[in-house]
């Protein structure tokens, strides 16, 4: 009979155990948060995602936090970025190109492009040696654009005389002169005797048109016209070799001679 008993008891004492079990998993059950399904949702370009799951207040524990997308990059038009900075340059059909380099003063092997030098320029006592020619500190400068009687060359004056026309073109240049400095600015050209060409100034005259004015030289259009008004002029007023007939200069060079 006790046997019976002891059966019993423990049969009743391990449903009563279960239970308690059993009542204790239900309550931690319906303590904890519901978990939402991840729903499915249109995306930005147009494809489905899914919704990211509630993070549970405070943030603890292993659960994974989904970040939301990034946004689309916003769509730009077909044309290529401009290209900035100072080594840029725009050219006429719009496209850029590389601006040249400014060249550096001084170091490495840069050259830098100047401007053309003034022309030389010669300040002296002068030496006339005949009616277009001087000698300014030892250069022998032939005055640009006239042509003078030769030293030897000889003319006729308003009367009909002959007279050394070219030692007088050679006089009136010395006289206009008077052993006063001249100022001569030089070309780059040199004529076939080694002299360089010139325009002289005594003073306030320049002496290539005074020459041509006073009828005293010709001008040399073919060389410049510079000096054709001054040679007009001159005609116009029969000055010098004007007053009477002559040979042009270098046209006597060549052989011909007054008749």
């Amino acid at each position: 009979m006790r046997r019976v008993f002891f059966l019993f008891g423990s049969y009743v004492l391990a449903l009563a155990v279960t239970w308690v079990v059993a009542v204790a998993v239900i309550d931690t059950l319906d303590r904890a948060p519901p978990r939402s399904t991840p729903e499915i949702v249109p995306g930005a370009r147009g494809e489905y995602v899914r919704d990211p799951a509630p993070v549970p207040p405070g943030g603890g524990g292993n659960a994974a936090v989904e970040a939301p997308a990034p946004p689309p990059p916003p769509v730009l038009p077909n044309r290529a970025p401009p290209r900035s900075g100072p080594d840029t340059a725009r050219r006429a059909g719009g496209e850029d190109v590389r601006a040249p380099a400014p060249v550096s003063r001084g170091g490495g092997n840069a050259v830098e492009a100047s401007a053309p030098p003034p022309p030389p320029v010669l300040i002296g006592r002068a030496q006339v040696i005949d009616g277009d020619s001087l000698v300014v500190a030892g250069e022998r400068v032939r005055l640009f654009g006239i042509d003078a009687p030769e030293r030897d060359q000889q003319c006729r004056d308003a009367a009909g005389r002959t007279y050394a026309c070219g030692r007088a073109a050679a006089a009136a240049l010395r006289k206009r002169i008077a052993n006063r400095g001249v100022r001569c600015e030089l070309g780059p050209e040199r004529d076939r005797y080694g002299r360089v060409l010139g325009v002289c100034s005594g003073g306030a005259t320049e002496l290539n048109a005074w020459m041509a004015a006073q009828g005293h030289a010709v001008a040399l259009p073919r060389i410049s016209r510079r000096y054709a008004g001054d040679e007009a002029a001159a005609r116009a007023a029969r000055r010098g070799l004007w007053s009477g007939a002559f040979v042009r200069p270098a046209a006597w060079r060549s052989g011909e001679r007054l008749r």
